[in-house]
């Protein structure tokens, strides 16, 4: 019995003494996972707070210790990313892929960062090899062919997606996908076949028919878009864009009032976009510019009527309709529309210009200056804007103002020549109106060194020759650029002031009065000339009329009222 209890003591004893050391090297492990858990989540921690050069150092520390540490050299990479650290990126995202190759993540980090690098094949291969793990997934295909892309073989891009479709069959995305990449390689059969595939799919589906006549439109196909949309008349008789795109399409675009007339119907339509209506009308009065015909104005205006009546609440109805009436030479009507356009919606900084050079163009010099202050506000760093600010004070004999926008302007004209020639040339006109010919010719000097052969700044530039007395060489400037400067009132005032120096006062009268006549387009200060001529003449009511009609548009002049209450020079 004895024997037997120190048997069992011995047994214990040697039981206890295997037990310790194994517990021990447990333990050792253990303390070691607690510490790597604990470096990796510290190294976190000051990644996720934003501390990219301690996160990096002690990422780079856990390496140090744990050389082949996957993921440890995959968050290093990230970072090296960030810090741009290109070439450490990639030896640390290789590194986590050789670590642990099945991992997902680390492939599309390592491809990623050949993309950057355009080491495409790179990128490609592994996601061949993703794909091997995953071969439905369609967004590793897609970023296969993206690959294939950036690297220009667009054909290798394409069997990526035929591949796709071999696997999941037809998709609306692959299928505008390889649309667009036939389109870009300018192959519009190819193009036009993928559209037609979903068609033939659904044959029921409008939405496909309209984007494959959208793109017979796109190459310029029009027998081949019409035809299509009435494919899509068939399955939809009120569908507003193929009505818009059908409509006028029998009467032939040989004439063009017949094919407006034809779009009445449509345009009277509420549902149909109104983008599409002016797309329909805009080429025609583009040819309107170009060769200006009374039925075509006369046919556009009446759908533009309709336009205001059916879109009364959209801008682009009262500019469509503006510019209509600009190009038939209809400015003041034009300036109406435009005013009502801007009020419903003043971003449109185009509907803005052709606001307020139609404006200038009539003479309307104060509600020049109002309109382009309001513009201001939209526009605040708009050079041409604060340009007509001061063409509208030139007008109203206000050169302080003037020359306040004009400086404003040049500041934001930058490095634009061609605007820096005609606001310095403004300056200098209104320098000479001022009366300070040495700073007017300096303005003149730096504008004809910009452009020499600019017409508008010559006819400014032949006014301060007049007022400094050198008549002849400004009347040969006017003879150079009559001939695109007589329907300009401002070459009408030059010529003027040169005919009155020359004692011909009779002629000059008739210059400005003529212009007045066929233009009704003077300025406030044009028509005080013109009253100083008319005084000149011996037609002393007509001048005091005249001072009258300059006082009542605004002119600030200091001289003015003085004529008006003496009722003399």
């Amino acid at each position: 019995m004895l024997m037997l209890k120190k048997l069992t003591l011995y047994l214990c004893v040697l039981i206890l003494s295997v037990q310790i050391p194994l517990n021990a090297q447990e333990k050792r492990v253990l303390e070691e996972d607690l510490t790597l858990d604990q470096l990796f989540m510290d190294a976190n921690l000051q990644k996720l707070i934003g501390n990219e050069e301690k996160a990096i150092k002690a990422f780079e520390n856990i390496l140090e210790s744990y050389p082949e540490h996957p993921a440890a050299a995959f968050e290093l990479s990230r970072l090296y990313l960030q810090v741009e650290r290109q070439d450490d990126a990639l030896k640390m995202a290789q590194m986590a892929v050789e670590g642990e190759p099945d991992n997902k993540w680390y492939k599309i980090q390592l491809a990623d960062i050949h993309q950057l690098r355009e080491e495409y094949a790179a990128a490609i291969s592994q996601y061949d090899q993703l794909l091997k793990k995953e071969p439905r997934n369609q967004e590793l295909f897609y970023k296969k062919a993206f690959f294939h892309v950036k690297a220009n073989n667009i054909k290798e891009a394409i069997k990526v997606y035929e591949e796709l479709e071999a696997r999941l069959g037809l998709s609306e995305e692959v299928v505008r996908r390889k649309h667009a990449l036939y389109l870009g390689m300018g192959d519009f059969k190819k193009a036009g076949k993928e559209l037609m595939r979903l068609i033939d799919a659904f044959p029921e589906n409008i939405e496909y028919k309209q984007q494959l006549a959208s793109f017979y439109e796109q190459i310029d196909d029009k027998d081949a878009a019409i035809k299509v949309y009435k494919e899509i008349l068939q399955l939809d008789p009120d569908h507003p864009k193929a009505n818009l795109a059908v409509a006028g399409a029998d009467t032939g675009r040989s004439d063009d009032v017949a094919y407006l007339q034809a779009l009445k119907p449509v345009f009277e339509d509420p549902t149909a976009n109104i983008d599409l209506k002016v797309g329909r009308i805009l080429p025609l009065l583009q040819k309107m510019m170009q060769e200006p015909n009374s039925d075509l104005a006369s046919a556009l205006l009446e759908l533009t009527a309709i336009l205001e009546r059916v879109h009364a609440d959209d801008a682009k109805s009262f500019a469509a309709a503006g510019d209509v009436l600009m190009n038939a030479g209809q400015y003041t009507e034009a300036i109406e529309k435009y005013k009502k356009a801007v009020d419903l919606d003043d971003t449109i900084y185009a509907v803005w210009e052709q606001l307020l050079f139609a404006m200038f163009s009539t003479g309307n010099a104060a509600s020049l200056k109002n309109y382009a202050e309001r513009a201001m506000d939209v526009f605040p760093n708009q050079s041409m804007v604060y340009y007509n600010a001061a063409l509208g004070y030139l007008g109203l004999v206000n050169t302080d103002e003037a020359i306040y926008y004009l400086e404003e302007a040049l500041l934001m004209a930058g490095q634009n020549k061609g605007l820096q020639e005609i606001i310095i040339s403004a300056i200098g006109l209104a320098y000479t109106i001022d009366g300070n010919l040495e700073e007017a010719e300096d303005a003149f000097l730096k504008a004809l060194e910009i452009n020499p052969n600019s017409g508008l700044t010559n006819t400014r530039y032949a006014i301060y020759l007049t007022e400094k007395g050198e008549t002849g060489q400004a009347e040969k400037i006017l003879n150079k650029f009559e001939k695109q400067g007589a329907r300009q009132a401002i070459f009408q005032e030059a010529q003027a002031k040169v005919l009155v120096s020359q004692s011909q006062v009779d002629q000059a009268l008739e210059a400005l009065a003529s212009y007045k006549t066929a233009f009704e387009s003077l300025q406030p200060r044009q028509l005080e000339l013109l009253g100083d001529l008319y005084f000149k003449s011996d037609r002393s009511e007509k001048a005091l009329s005249t001072w009258k009609q300059a006082e009542e548009a605004g002119s600030q002049s200091k001289s003015l009222k003085k004529k008006i209450t003496d009722k003399k020079l």
